[in-house]
């Protein structure tokens, strides 16, 4: 297993792995966004964009010349000006393809990034986790020591 940064020429692979994680919530709770007819290809533009920007980075899971996961993060002030400044990581989606999952995949993924996000001085990182995701939670509270900090709910207006 090999865990590196993105190329350029991947990221329409990258943009499946997304429209993957997409059907994974999806599946889980039909509250989740459904995704654009071309959601993917999006995505990807979106990675490409971001390749050479030093406050975005995109990590990728490689096993055997497939990609097998992807965590794209970056790196924001968290609050806005009202706060004093908190420059805090973001990590914005992570994905281990199904058949990976509790192999170590999704740990050296996040390793990755928090190694990226510590050369840019951030000393925490933020993420939302789906709410139906039982062995998302699992893994980011037993494996990697995150705690609920603020919850995001919905209601309908009806």
């Amino acid at each position: 297993m090999i865990i590196r940064p993105v190329k350029r020429e991947e990221v329409d692979e990258v943009g499946k792995l997304w429209f993957e994680l997409v059907t994974y919530h999806r599946d889980l709770s039909d509250m989740m966004p459904i995704p654009a007819e071309d959601g993917a290809e999006r995505y990807a533009a979106r990675i490409r964009w971001s390749v050479d920007d030093n406050h975005v980075q995109t990590f990728v899971a490689e096993d055997e010349g497939k990609l097998v996961g992807y965590v794209f993060g970056t790196v924001v002030d968290l609050l806005p000006e009202t706060f004093k400044d908190e420059r805090a990581g973001i990590l914005g989606d992570i994905y281990v393809a199904a058949d990976k999952r509790g192999t170590g995949v999704g740990t050296a993924l996040v390793q990755a990034m928090k190694d990226w996000f510590k050369l840019r001085g951030v000393s925490h990182y933020e993420l939302h986790v789906a709410a139906m995701n039982k062995q998302g939670i699992r893994f980011w509270e037993k494996t990697m020591g995150a705690k609920n900090v603020m919850i995001r709910m919905r209601a309908d207006v009806d």
